[in-house]
């Protein structure tokens, strides 16, 4: 049955949906990898103007970058 689906898609689409899901799980690995980077920026901006110390900062840090892990893991596994 999945095999029928496939090649459907293949040839309604003319992309194999193999390569998709490869193609669409790089472009969130992507987002996540920018979004993460934007956020450390911000902390970084934080702890340099004085607003943030740096217990605070290493905590936020070391959190985001279990998320960015779990996150990372669970796109993995599909």
């Amino acid at each position: 049955m999945y095999g029928d689906m496939k090649a459907g898609f293949l040839q309604g689409a003319g992309v194999d949906p193999a390569r998709m899901k490869v193609v669409l799980l790089a472009l969130v690995f992507a987002v996540v990898l920018v979004i993460a980077a934007w956020i450390s920026a911000q902390l970084a901006e934080g702890y340099g103007s004085g607003e943030l110390e740096k217990a605070e900062v290493v905590r936020a840090l070391v959190l985001l970058l279990v998320l960015v892990l779990v996150l990372f893991s669970f796109l993995a596994w599909l």
